[in-house]
């Protein structure tokens, strides 16, 4: 069963394929289609997860490889939510892109077994799903500042090209606003409910374990960042320091996950000696 945790991948990078074509072509409606496909990419995506959990295969929530699938899930599902709202138009591909490099690392074999799983509370789930939602919101103010930045510098020198058919520096503002504040609303009680997991799991906060130094790291620099926001900080500034977060996040998630294993598996290692 697990192979059909690639099915969605083909829509999202055909997606970007699309997008990258009315780039270059300076064709708005690929740009639409791409979106379309999108959307398409993300219903898909969230069927086949709904799947995994009726038929019991909760490895799609623990295993810290299989959870960067759900991470595109999440990813995609927010900026269609905000889309409407923030009347986005053009910016799907990028999401797309996100999406299909997430998905393809839950290729990657992981080493939690099942028995492993039985042992988590249920809380361990919400502490899963509100750092993921986070980790989401995060994502998407990454990758409006990101695009500010690239889509500034044209704007200044005076190269526009393919960038009108791109959001206004002003969208790109508002979807990192929106971004920064689902994220930092959701990671707030997923880091407090990890910390009383943790707490009843082996009856103390496991410091000396980089996943929750780094996570508290991150936590703290969104929580600068959020304040800089409510004070008026606007623009380049945010979409500098949106951009230096989420690579703070990615060290705590992609590198402390793939080189080193999940948090998870230090506690069930530390609860079992």
């Amino acid at each position: 069963m697990e192979k059909f945790l690639f099915i969605v991948a083909p829509l999202y990078v055909g997606a970007f394929i699309v997008f990258l074509l009315g780039l270059k072509g300076k064709r708005r409606e690929y740009l639409l289609w791409a979106e379309r496909i999108l959307y398409v990419g993300v219903f898909l995506h969230m069927f086949v997860f709904l799947l995994f959990l009726l038929g019991g295969k909760t490895f799609i929530l623990f295993e810290p490889k299989k959870t960067s699938w759900n991470l595109g899930l999440i990813v995609g599902g927010l900026y269609l939510f905000l889309k409407g709202k923030l009347k986005l138009k053009g910016f799907g591909g990028i999401i797309a892109l996100f999406a299909f490099i997430l998905t393809v690392l839950a290729y990657f074999p992981d080493s939690l077994g099942i028995k492993e799983l039985a042992l988590h509370p249920v809380w361990s789930s919400l502490h899963v799903l509100l750092c993921f939602i986070g980790i989401g919101g995060f994502s998407l103010s990454f990758s409006a500042g990101l695009i500010y930045l690239l889509e500034e510098e044209k704007i200044k020198n005076k190269k526009l090209g393919a960038s009108k058919l791109l959001p206004s520096l002003d969208a790109l503002d508002r979807l990192n606003h929106y971004g920064l504040f689902i994220g930092f609303s959701s990671f707030t009680p997923g880091i407090i409910l990890g910390g009383l997991w943790a707490l009843s799991f082996l009856g103390k906060l496991p410091w000396e374990e980089p996943k929750v130094l780094l996570s508290m790291l991150s936590w703290l620099y969104y929580s600068l960042l959020i304040w800089g926001r409510v004070s008026g900080w606007r623009g380049k500034r945010v979409a500098r320091l949106s951009v230096i977060g989420f690579g703070i996040l990615m060290v705590s998630y992609l590198g402390v996950n793939f080189l080193s294993g999940s948090h998870l598996s230090h506690f069930i290692q530390t609860r079992l000696r």
